[in-house]
This record gives structure tokens, sequence and C-alpha cells, in this order.
């Protein structure tokens, strides 16, 4: 799948959540972000419940299930979740792995969800910098 590189590159995800809940968010694409990235809230809507722990807590009983993030606020700990299946188009990934991180400023730009590398290692990805593309296989 050909997308035009532009910024911000804006695109509509699905997500299928553990309750079999499906919803559409605005998202970008992130190749520096090690996870995925998704609101709590909607984490919560999507069947993740172990998500309205705090991480501090949740991570002696799950250590797995908590990542380590720097943000603009210094060290932070983060519940992971594996989103069931997360779709950009055609594009499908099943189990991808990603983080539950409040923030509490307003968005920069308008996205709900950050597509990582958690997402993005299932496919092949080319950069075309003179036909300003870039494909996902």
């Amino acid at each position: 799948m050909r997308f035009e590189l532009r910024n911000p590159m804006v695109l509509i995800s699905k997500v299928k959540g553990a309750n079999g809940k499906i919803r559409e968010f605005a998202t970008v694409l992130d190749s520096n972000w090690p996870y995925s990235y998704i609101p709590k809230m909607d984490a919560l809507q999507l069947g993740y419940s172990e998500v309205s722990n705090r991480p501090q807590e949740w991570v002696t009983l799950y250590p797995s299930q908590v990542a380590t993030i720097m943000s603009m606020r210094g060290i932070e700990m983060c519940t992971v979740v594996s989103l069931k299946e997360v779709s950009i188009g055609k594009l499908v990934a099943k189990d991808v792995q990603a983080i539950v991180y409040h923030i509490e400023a307003p968005p920069i730009i308008p996205v709900d969800v950050v597509l990582g590398q958690t997402f993005l290692k299932n496919f092949r990805i080319a950069i075309d910098s003179k036909a300003g593309t870039l494909t996902l296989t």
C-alpha cells in the first residue's frame, strides 16, 4: 500500500480490541517509537481493563505488561496491551503491542493512535523521497 509523504501524515486505522469491538482512529505512523500508542479511555472501551491499574502497582504482578518510556516529564511507566488486530486499508497486523500512556496536555496534532515499530515490523517499508511516497507491503 502506497502513501503520500506529507506533514502530518494522518491516516485512518481500525483497531480490534480484546472484547471484539472495532474502533476507527486518526493515526500517525512513527518508526521512531518502539511501541504503538493508544489512549487510556479508548483502551478501556476496547476491553483492556488492566489499564485502569496504575503501572507502578501492575509491574509487581505482571512485569512483562509494563514498559518504561522517556517523556517530557521524565522516565515513566506505562501499561502494555496487545491489540488484537490493527489495520490500515488492506494492511493487517495481529497482536500489536501498544502502550497506554495518559497524556495530560491537548494533542499537538489531531491523532488518537500512534503506530510505531510494534506495528511497522509486520511490513516491508520503502521510502521514495523523490516521488514523496511511503510503501508498506
